[in-house]
């Protein structure tokens, strides 16, 4: 597995999973996806570039600029986009992603 895919995970709420008392790692594919999707541009110290600013999207951006946007910040984190299909309302209904 990439170690790019491999690391903490994390519970919906955003805080780190424990299993039998230890910190959970494993497959965070769809993690780092989210995360990288809903994080500003700059909220990630150590890498300002990254991140596609989906809160701001919402309502009044167009669907082009949205994935636009989403496809820079996977990029950014060495990612290569395969499809993104959004609905008429800006939810990303389909993302094909994966680290090269």
């Amino acid at each position: 597995m990439d170690k790019k895919r491999f690391g903490i995970q994390l519970s919906d709420g955003g805080d780190l999973t424990v299993r039998s008392g230890a910190i959970a790692l494993g497959d965070t594919m769809a993690q780092n996806e989210y995360l990288l999707i809903v994080s500003q541009p700059g909220e990630i110290k150590e890498h300002p570039s990254v991140g596609a600013g989906m809160s701001d999207m919402v309502g009044g951006t167009s669907s082009s600029e949205a994935k636009r946007r989403i496809r820079e910040s996977l990029r950014a984190d060495g990612m290569t986009v395969r499809a993104i299909d959004m609905t008429d309302g800006g939810a990303i209904r389909r993302l094909e992603a994966a680290y090269e």
